[in-house]
């Protein structure tokens, strides 16, 4: 059984796994020689998909496994043109916007690693600062462009702090998705009212 394929593009993948949806456009048609095509970008990483006619008067998006495996896990943003030469002049216009999340691939040494990048990147620095990182490791860990061995103690400190909080909004967002509530302390105040 196949499953539907969305009508947009989607807020999270993983890395590794095909991607599909289609994108209706009534003004620019696949069949009237419009080209649609996505951009992908965050700070270290930037991918381009062109999409195809679907047939039906829609166009289909495909980002195939080996192409995902290649996206970096994170935060992207992204926006979609449509373009077409009319009279020799080049027309483009920007149909689509947004964000989304890539996920590590859960295919790693065969063994699947469930953590999110922001509990990866805070269990690394946690490593560097308790000394279990050798320095290939630590040489070879990156985080925003920077190897961990090219911070200094204080800066892994404030990354921690970071990473330690961006980690809890996560665990809190679970929680709530999951309907849990939080373990957040709700105070409260009485004021007398004579």
């Amino acid at each position: 059984m196949t499953a539907a394929i969305p009508t947009h593009a989607p807020e999270t993948f993983r890395k590794g796994t095909t991607v599909k949806w289609t994108l209706a456009l009534s003004d620019y048609l696949p069949d009237d020689g419009w080209t649609l095509k996505y951009y992908f970008t965050q700070t270290s990483d930037s991918r381009s998909v062109t999409a195809t006619n679907n047939g039906d008067g829609t166009f289909l998006v495909t980002i195939t496994a080996a192409v995902a495996e290649m996206f970096l896990a994170g935060d992207y943003t992204y926006f979609a043109e449509v373009t077409k030469t009319i009279d020799a002049v080049v027309h483009v216009y920007e149909v689509d916007h947004g964000s989304l999340v890539i996920f590590p691939s859960s295919r790693i040494s065969g063994a699947v690693d469930g953590r999110s990048t922001v509990k990866q990147h805070l269990d690394a620095v946690e490593a560097q600062l308790a000394g279990k990182l050798s320095a290939g490791d630590a040489a070879s860990y990156s985080i925003a462009g920077r190897s961990l061995s090219k911070y200094t103690y204080a800066e892994l400190l404030e990354l921690r702090y970071r990473l330690l909080a961006d980690y809890r909004k996560e665990l809190q967002a679970e929680r709530i998705e999951k309907g849990l509530g939080t373990k957040g302390k709700v105070r409260t105040r009485f004021i007398s009212s004579s």
